[in-house]
């Protein structure tokens, strides 16, 4: 999909459509909604007669009420300077040349994207599905259309059903999005056993990673812990050595050369003790 400021139409869930990025308000007509999804995915310019027959089963004049959905369709379809519903007496058809669908960006790069896309692309697909195809939509008196939507369904159903395998896949084992991709797949498809032994084990799995890092987390409190003594012990010798280093001046001033004596005797003790420790 381009960027949130282009226009389009959004199939996959509750028709949308969006223009400089707000959405703009839906005719209250069924049919006038469902053409305009027909039409926005068709590979090519689709006769009026085909039309007719698709939407209007029961009709006195089909062309005439084909005409008005199309006036109905125009100013939700048109730009300001771009005219994309293109109409003729025998044909029709809207350009996308400039209009975003995302039905179409999946049709188009799905088989790609599942055999060599990255993780972040199956994602971008993954995130165009807001629901089903057209969800929600349906057109009275209409069965061609109502099986052509059946269809549109099945097909998209099957590449998100896809896209959810492939992200099951590829994702880490005991990663919350794996485990978001398996409750999704899921509701997809409830009955598929594979994906609730997955799921089960992708929670045991980040079960079993939190208990690790507990355990890790009072390891390092532990040591933390120790090294604070070993600091504090550190700290109160230096205290010592700087209060005899002190002690010692007052001595050569006053001189006291018993109190000098006994200051070296008790740094070499010292050092000889350090020596000691760092031989062990």
């Amino acid at each position: 999909m381009a960027s949130s400021s282009a226009d389009c139409v959004l199939l996959l869930g509750p028709l949308q459509v969006i223009r400089s990025g707000a959405q703009l308000p839906l005719p209250p007509s069924r049919k006038v909604r469902a053409l305009l999804a027909y039409l926005a995915i068709a590979p090519r310019p689709v006769t009026r007669e085909k039309l007719c027959d698709l939407f209007w089963d029961v009709a006195d004049d089909p062309r005439r009420e084909l005409r008005w959905c199309l006036s109905k369709l125009r100013p939700l379809v048109d730009a300001p300077a771009t005219t994309r519903l293109v109409a003729d007496h025998a044909q029709v058809r809207i350009d996308t040349n400039s209009l975003d669908i995302d039905a179409v960006v999946v049709a188009d790069r799905a088989q790609m994207t599942l055999t060599g896309g990255s993780p972040d692309d199956l994602q971008s697909l993954r995130a165009l599905f807001r629901g089903d195809f057209l969800e929600g939509l349906f057109v009275d008196r209409a069965p061609l259309f109502d099986n052509w939507v059946a269809g549109q369904r099945h097909r998209f159903g099957q590449f998100k059903r896809q896209l959810l395998e492939r992200l099951s896949f590829v994702l880490p084992p005991e990663s919350d999005d794996r485990i978001e991709v398996l409750r999704e797949c899921i509701e997809v498809s409830p009955f598929d056993a594979a994906a609730h032994i997955e799921l089960v084990r992708a929670l045991r799995c980040r079960k079993a990673g939190l208990q690790r890092c507990r355990v890790k987390a009072f390891a390092l409190k532990a040591r933390y812990r120790r090294i604070d003594l070993m600091l504090g012990f550190c700290m109160k010798r230096v205290a010592k050595q700087r209060a005899n280093e002190l002690n010692m001046g007052r001595c050569v001033e006053r001189r006291n050369f018993d109190a000098l004596a006994q200051y070296f005797n008790t740094v070499i003790a010292l050092r000889w003790q350090d020596e000691a420790e760092s031989l062990e």
